[in-house]
């Protein structure tokens, strides 16, 4: 029997989300981003308070099927002291020159920060280590942990130690997420449920946005090549003066082996309009500078770890679960397709919503997989 075909169907919201307001500031060179990026950072923070997880039972095996990634995005949000009481480095053997680690083990600090890698499926947190001292005096330096490595957790930890605060505490008694020893044991970094969430709204806007910042990022290095070309240069002293990162050494030895690598990246019409003029002057130069270093190492990252969540979700929990790209309830009678961009040889799996109009290149979202080398210790 000859099959019927089903017509393309694209929820509303999606397939016109070019004219949406937050789109149409993302497009707009002219417009400043920064009230829509806390706006879109807000939105996507998890709201562990919000969940209502399911109880664990020892006795019965139970996990609680709170993920982990909600959980340690509180503790980082309220600065809170955790210990990591045995850890082994998982493959960035680099060390600044300045450091010293007076122990390996017990690593213990203020966690402020969840990252997440660009290419590879791992995600790490950032503390305050006060295991480090730097510069022969001070207590305390930064550095990051691997937390889920090349899509599984690392098993160079075993358990985070924290005190809840009075909210955490009541949250925990409440839905009975510990153990009788304490413990809580999660099975997922994010929750399943985040792997439609490549198809939303929402993260079509985020990557959307860090695209614009990117581009707004190269303009302010190009800015300041062009003043530093012109004879312009860094305060002596003072706000604005070139600090000393330190040198690095390499501290280990690594290894390189093959794993999965994973990007998404959306097409969109090109940025319209023109950034603002900036002065001939020093003070430009320390401006352009910190608006780029501030892009580059705060204010993308912490975008990027939510789409990032939201990837894992698709590649954990769809792609490999599924082996296949499933499509949620307001996407179709279309599906992924090859697509190779202009002048690029790299083929990506590309899924259109629509198009602005004719000859333009449609909106989209496109992902590959891939297996990429990755340099890791050689001792684990």
């Amino acid at each position: 029997m000859p099959t019927t075909k089903q017509h393309k169907f694209v929820a509303r919201k999606l397939a016109e989300i070019l004219n949406s307001t937050d789109m149409q500031k993302i497009l707009d060179r002219e417009h400043d981003i920064g009230e829509l990026t806390t706006k879109l950072l807000a939105y996507n923070s998890p709201d562990l308070f919000g969940r209502k997880p399911s109880p664990a039972d020892m006795e019965e095996a139970q996990i609680t099927d709170l993920d982990l990634s909600t959980f340690l995005f509180a503790l980082s949000e309220r600065n809170a002291v955790i210990n990591i009481p045995t850890y082994e480095r998982s493959g960035n053997m680099r060390t600044n020159t300045r450091d010293r680690v007076i122990s390996k083990d017990n690593r213990h600090g203020k966690i402020n920060k969840l990252v997440a890698h660009k290419d590879f499926l791992n995600f790490s947190l950032g503390m305050t280590d006060y295991n480090v001292i730097r510069d022969g005096e001070k207590v305390g330096a930064p550095r990051t942990f691997t937390v889920v490595k090349h899509g599984e957790w690392y098993d160079g930890w075993k358990r985070i130690e924290f005190s809840p605060d009075k909210n955490e505490k009541e949250f925990i008694e409440k839905f009975q997420l510990a153990y009788p020893n304490g413990s809580i044991v999660f099975k997922n970094f994010v929750m399943p449920e985040k792997r439609f969430s490549v198809y939303s709204l929402n993260y079509f806007l985020l990557k959307s946005l860090i695209k614009r910042l990117k581009s707004d990022q190269k303009y302010y290095n190009d800015a300041k090549a062009d003043l530093l070309e012109k004879g312009f240069k860094y305060p002596v002293s003072g706000e604005g003066a070139k600090q000393d990162w330190g040198g690095s050494f390499t501290d280990g030895k690594v290894k390189s082996v093959k794993t999965d690598a994973l990007n998404f990246e959306v097409d969109i019409p090109d940025f319209e309009g023109e950034y603002p003029a900036y002065s001939e002057n020093q003070i430009s130069l320390v401006e352009v500078t910190k608006k780029a270093r501030d892009i580059q190492y705060k204010v993308i990252p912490a975008l990027a770890y939510h789409t990032r969540c939201i990837e894992y979700a698709f590649y954990k929990h769809n792609l490999k679960h599924f082996n296949e790209e499933r499509l949620p309830s307001w996407i179709s009678g279309t599906s992924f397709e090859e697509f190779t961009p202009e002048g690029k040889r790299t083929t990506w799996n590309r899924l259109i919503y629509g198009q602005r109009k004719p000859g333009e290149l449609g909106f989209a979202i496109r992902y590959r997989l891939y297996e990429k080398s990755a340099r890791v210790s050689a001792e684990t």
